[in-house]
């Protein structure tokens, strides 16, 4: 399970503390400042941090009692007096991961990775985030990145170190059931699936071409495969690759109306709007309560009807977004 040591909150927090403990150096405002008519400007700014700072060590305290919920709410607040805190958001991320949220965990640290580059304890925070959402090599990586900047950095040594334990234990399971014949293939299948599908979700729709690309390398007659990977292209606005993928998708299985679906968002991408409506048709005549295809019609078909007098469209109004895969 993870504890407050792996997490990194026993650690002495003298050290981020005390830049955030120091009260700001008054200014001495020129006769034109707006200090002159707010004198207390710089004090509510004073305020604010010393209320922040207040919340970080009401949260580290609940942390070490694992009350990890109030932990979260306490950085929260936090968070609300001070946005730019980089040691709230760090915190924050350990208190999701502790209760299992990894997305958000990882989404904290991006932010603290943001607001302080050069700082290890945020890279080992998405480390951890990374390991939870079962990305080992994205976690191996970002430890390596707190390493480098702090060698001695030892929540970064301990959690790499486990993420390479969890790959070393995979890697022994894969050799395990190497003799199971397409056993070994069926996990790394669900793998890349997974990825793909977790990378199109998070609106990183490279990394979902990435993905499924692998997967139909792997399994070329998997049709779920060219399905998402038409729905990543077209995110990504290349509708002649949307396009060849779907084809493929009907061609595997026809008479799947996301099929037809994923053909008809590559034809309205490429504004063949009479082929996209009679494509999502088509798909309704195989299922008429589809309220995908049924929306994708009504934009197409308006589209189509002002498509003469419209000058630029929108490029986000040319398709439907694809929904999320499957």
């Amino acid at each position: 399970g993870i504890n407050a040591e792996y997490m990194g909150f026993t650690e002495s927090k003298e050290s981020e503390a005390t830049e955030e403990a120091r009260p700001a150096r008054p200014k001495r405002p020129s006769l034109f400042s707006p200090a002159n008519v707010n004198p207390a400007a710089e004090e509510t700014t004073g305020d604010k941090s010393k209320s922040a700072l207040a919340c970080k060590n009401q949260g580290n305290q609940y942390f070490l009692q694992k009350k990890y919920t109030e932990a979260i709410q306490a950085f929260t607040k936090g968070l609300e007096y001070d946005t730019s805190n980089a040691v709230l958001y760090s915190n924050r991320s350990g208190a999701f991961c502790a209760v299992g949220n990894y997305l958000k965990a990882l989404n904290d640290a991006n932010v603290a990775i943001m607001l302080k580059p050069d700082w290890a304890k945020a890279y080992s925070r998405k480390g951890a985030a990374n390991h939870g959402l079962g990305r080992l090599e994205e976690a191996v990586e970002a430890y390596d990145k707190a390493l480098s900047l702090e060698s001695s950095n030892t929540q970064a040594q301990d959690g790499k170190l486990a993420v390479e334990k969890d790959i070393r234990q995979l890697e022994n399971k894969l050799q395990g059931i190497d003799e199971v014949g397409d056993a070994k293939e069926e996990f790394y299948i669900k793998q890349y699936k997974d990825k793909g599908n977790q990378a199109f979700v998070t609106q990183d729709f490279d990394k979902a071409v990435h993905w499924f690309t692998k997967g139909i390398a792997l399994d070329p007659s998997n049709e779920v495969f060219w399905s998402n990977r038409s729905a990543a292209y077209c995110s990504l606005q290349e509708y002649d690759k949307a396009l060849e993928d779907a084809m493929e998708v009907i061609k595997l299985r026809p008479g799947w109306a996301k099929a037809l679906s994923r053909k008809g968002a590559a034809l309205h991408g490429l504004k063949r709007y009479a082929e996209a409506i009679k494509t999502y048709q088509e798909g309704l005549a195989l299922e008429p309560q589809n309220t995908q295809l049924q929306k994708s019609l009504e934009v197409v078909v308006a589209e189509a009807s002002n498509a003469p007098r419209a000058k630029t469209p929108e490029p986000g109004a040319r398709y439907m977004t694809p929904s999320a895969p499957k």
